[in-house]
């Protein structure tokens, strides 16, 4: 088993760039969708992450089909591993969650475990900036 700090890896800012790593392997994905939307779409978000079929760790695909890769279903029912319509920021963190779900990691932690880290970086950035500039005030 892995711990938090193995799985955490390394995140670019969800708005901007979707980076998962999972000990330094970043997720490798294929499309097959018979929405247009949906595809253009994903294209759009998922941008250096979209392989060939033999190459991708797992596909997203709008209905299912037979394949030995494992398939992440983006559908409006409610036994996909996402549904429509949804954000960008809903699809990474389905995406993550779908991708360690892959792997032999604990995955007993929350969203709020996860971004923890990050939070608590920003507040001791901002401390050390207040303090800055409570020490100019006197």
């Amino acid at each position: 088993m892995l711990n938090l700090t193995e799985v955490i890896g390394v995140f670019g800012k969800i708005s901007d760039k979707f980076t998962i790593c999972y000990k330094r392997d970043i997720m490798k994905l294929a499309l097959r969708c018979n929405s247009l939307l949906i595809k253009k779409t994903l294209i759009s978000y998922l941008k250096g992450h979209i392989v060939d079929f033999e190459d991708a760790d797992f596909i997203i695909c709008d209905k299912l089909f037979s394949v030995n890769s494992p398939i992440f279903l983006i559908s409006y029912s409610n036994n996909s591993h996402l549904q429509m319509p949804f954000t960008k920021t809903e699809l990474f963190w389905a995406l993550e969650s779908f991708y360690i779900g892959m792997m032999d990691v604990d995955t007993s932690f929350t969203k709020e475990d996860l971004i923890a880290p990050f939070i608590e970086k920003l507040n001791k950035k901002h401390h050390e900036k207040i303090a800055k500039l409570a020490r100019k005030i006197v």
